[in-house]
């Protein structure tokens, strides 16, 4: 098991990009922890939509809720009027992704160049037998990935 530059170095793209884009406004309901959504469109029009965590299009995993985005530490905080969501990226064993600097990471074929194939999620500190190792958001969850190109 390597914790590899270029898996960390896409989730920090992941987690200063696309994922900075949107977040429930006044009058929206807050999601709970463990709700998943989809972040879209632009710095100038984004777009949050709650959905199933089984939906292609579900980027995110809600963390948790807290009053001030300070208090998601190790995770992408997304200021409401309400408080702050805490997010981490919604990723399934067996799926590709890639970066998409709008989006954030995105289901992809894993033939699409530069995707990054999850071998295995868990909660545990060493999980992977084989990939890299990536955390995100709150340090909870581990993914083992690697380069889908590697995993055929």
């Amino acid at each position: 098991m390597r914790e590899s530059g270029w898996l960390i170095g896409a989730a920090a793209l992941v987690l200063a990009g696309g994922w900075l884009l949107a977040a429930p406004t006044a009058g929206e309901d807050l999601p709970s922890a463990g709700d998943c959504a989809s972040f879209v469109g632009t710095a100038d029009a984004p777009g949050y939509a709650a959905l199933d965590c089984g939906a292609e299009q579900a980027n995110a995993r809600v963390l948790g809720v807290a009053e001030v985005a300070d208090a998601c530490p190790g995770s992408d905080a997304r200021p409401t009027a309400g408080g702050a969501v805490c997010l981490g990226p919604n990723l399934v064993a067996g799926h590709c992704y890639r970066d998409d600097l709008q989006m954030g990471l995105v289901r992809v074929t894993c033939d699409t160049f530069g995707a990054v194939k999850i071998l295995k999620v868990a909660n545990s500190t060493f999980p992977c037998e084989e990939g890299d190792l990536l955390t995100l958001g709150d340090r909870s969850t581990a993914f083992c990935a690697t380069r889908a190109a590697d995993s055929r």
